[in-house]
C-alpha cells in the first residue's frame, strides 16, 4: 500500500517522469507499495514508521515533529549542509531508480523510453540518471536521519538504519 507517493507522480513535468501507459503504471504501482514502506521502515525504523504513517492524512503528516522531517529543508552545520528535498522527492528519487534498475529504460532528451528498437542497443545503466537520482533521495534521507538524530529528544522511538548510495563502477 502505497501512503505518500503514487504512479502519477512520476508524470507531466515531473523530473522523475516514466511513461504513463497502464503496464508502467502497474508495475509503478507495485514497486511503490514495496519499496515506499521498506524504505519508510528503514528510515524511521519500526515504531516511529508506524506512528508516522499514523499521523498521515492524504499522504501528508499533521504532527509538527513529522512536518520538520517530511518537509524540505536546508542548514549549514560545523560547515557541513545538511539538505533534504522533502520526504516526497526523496522517496520518488528511491522508487524511480528501483524501476530503471528492474526495468529496460533509458533517459532520452525525449523522457524515460523504453530500449526496444532494431536500431539501437542497450549500452547499460551507465547512459541514465539512475543513480543520480537515487543518490540524491539517499543524501534526502541522510539528511532526514541527521535531523533526527541532532533532535532526539523530539525522536525518541527513532531506530532507522544507514543505506549506501550506488555506483555502476
Amino acid at each position: 500500500m502505497s501512503y505518500i507517493i503514487q504512479p502519477s507522480d512520476f508524470g507531466g513535468s515531473s523530473v522523475y517522469k516514466l511513461p504513463q501507459d497502464t503496464l508502467t503504471v502497474d508495475r509503478l504501482q507495485s514497486i511503490i507499495d514495496e519499496w515506499e514502506q521498506r524504505n519508510l521502515r528503514y528510515l524511521l525504523g519500526g515504531v516511529l514508521y508506524e506512528l508516522f504513517i499514523a499521523d498521515l492524512v492524504n499522504g501528508v503528516p499533521q504532527s509538527q515533529r513529522f512536518i520538520n522531517i517530511y518537509e524540505p529543508f536546508f542548514y549549514t552545520e560545523y560547515g557541513c549542509v545538511i539538505e533534504s528535498e522533502g520526504m516526497k522527492t526523496m522517496l520518488l528519487g528511491l522508487v524511480w531508480g528501483r524501476y530503471v534498475e528492474l526495468y529496460d529504460v533509458s533517459n532520452t532528451t525525449q523522457g524515460t523510453k523504453s530500449l526496444s528498437s532494431a536500431n539501437s542497443e542497450n549500452i547499460g545503466l551507465q547512459n541514465s540518471k539512475m543513480y543520480d537520482f537515487y543518490n540524491n533521495g539517499v543524501d534526502s534521507y541522510r539528511a532526514i536521519q541527521y535531523a533526527i538524530c541532532q533532535n532526539s529528544t523530539d525522536y525518541p522511538e527513532f531506530e532507522g538504519v544507514y543505506i549506501d548510495k550506488k555506483t555502476w563502477l
